[in-house]
């Protein structure tokens, strides 16, 4: 079989199949990345709080250290918390970023929330349990929209911090059933409302990054005062980023006094920040910055992980592909059966045939006598300058 002169051999046919499936393999994989970067409902709050982009979803960690010099004092702790909010506030206003003036009564330029980790023993009627608790104050559920089966979230602005929420597994052990919203529990004799309950992820990741026990969900006061209390452990923010990195540097500059780490959760499945964990290998996992991560962090970073080995795959299916078509492009130009400077001959010839028909158009349409050389070619030199020298005598 021929084509263009040349012909395709089994080899071309294998080579052709090869980096089509590689193509294939990318495109499959590119699939797999999306669908479970949609999976963290948590990595997308900026983008369904501001699907155009101009919003930022910072998340700040507290080192063990940090998290002890507070450890003793929740005022401390929610001073941290407020005075970085009213401090980010005041900066936006200086910078010009307001909200708008149609904006509804209860819009915010900034929102938050934060948490804290510990235990408590929970009662009921029927039994008492301890069970991991998580601390949360300002709109934790904001940023993490757990999975409700019954009831609702409770807010930090709420008059009564009495509130709780319990996840299946605590509800059956406190109540034989799980449709128990408006029970109450008891926490050092100290009544609390069950608010709703809640499915827990489950997964290989959230098993491994901590959320494999049964955990509740309760004011960080009612954890501070009732609970086994292990301090502060992150605070996230929500809020306006005009430019890339603006968010983050602002947030930087107004922790500069305290040892957190900082996270820019929306741009870190980015394909450039991916490529960086691969400068990481080896070290990624040392903990040398005294962070204990709450679980829903330890799952973004382990998919950081597996989607940077799939970039890395990708990267090398494409480099394949791009070899193999260099080398196809440079046999095809060894094989060649003309010289470069005949094609550049033939363009300039092209290129003054066009030019030569459309000053004969704009002749024409002026009323204009047409030049000689708008109809002439190439082909035959002498009879093109007869023609030449005819029509100049003429005119």
């Amino acid at each position: 079989m021929r084509r263009s002169g040349r012909r395709i051999t089994l080899k071309h046919i294998i080579w052709t199949a090869i980096c089509l499936i590689c193509l294939l393999l990318v495109g499959v994989l590119q699939i797999v990345s999306a669908r479970m970067q949609k999976q963290l409902l948590h990595e997308r709050v900026a983008y369904d709080w501001d699907s155009e982009g101009g919003s930022a979803h910072i998340s700040v960690y507290l080192t063990e250290e940090e998290k002890l010099s507070m450890l003793s004092s929740l005022e401390d702790q929610e001073y941290m918390v407020l005075n970085l909010y009213y401090s980010l506030e005041s900066e936006l206003t200086e910078n010009s970023i307001t909200l708008s003036e149609d904006a509804s009564d209860n819009a915010r330029l900034i929102v938050y929330g934060y948490e804290a980790e510990g235990s408590v023993s929970i009662e009921s009627d029927r039994t008492t349990i301890t069970v991991k608790a998580y601390g949360v104050g300002g709109d934790f559920f904001q940023f993490h929209p757990l999975q409700l089966k019954y009831g609702s979230y409770f807010s930090g602005s709420d008059l009564m911090q009495d509130g709780v929420l319990l996840d299946e597994e605590a509800a059956w052990q406190l109540f034989g059933s799980s449709d128990v919203v408006g029970q109450y529990v008891y926490i050092s004799n100290i009544p609390h409302l069950v608010v709703g309950v809640y499915e827990r992820d489950r997964g290989y990741f959230y098993d491994a990054a901590g959320n494999d026990e049964s955990t509740v969900y309760l004011s960080a006061q009612s954890l501070f005062q009732y609970g086994s209390y292990n301090g502060l452990q992150s605070v996230e923010l929500l809020m306006p980023n005009p430019v890339s990195g603006f968010a983050y540097d602002l947030v930087a500059e107004q922790l500069s006094g305290y040892d957190v780490a900082i996270v820019e959760n929306e741009n870190r499945f980015e394909w450039l920040n991916l490529a960086d964990i691969w400068k990481q290998i080896g070290t990624r996992s040392m903990g040398l910055n005294g962070i204990v991560f709450p679980y829903w962090e330890n799952v973004a970073r382990g998919y950081e992980d597996v989607l940077a080995g799939i970039l890395l795959i990708q990267a090398v299916l494409l480099s394949f592909v791009l070899v193999v078509l260099v080398i196809s492009l440079w046999k095809a130009w060894l094989r060649r059966n003309w010289r470069t400077r005949d094609v550049v001959s033939k363009l300039g010839d092209l290129w003054y045939e066009q030019g030569a028909k459309r000053q004969k158009k704009k002749n024409e349409k002026n009323g204009e006598e047409p030049y000689p050389f708008a109809i002439l070619t190439f082909e035959d030199d002498e009879e093109n300058e007869e023609v030449f020298s005819e029509k100049n005598e003429e005119q």
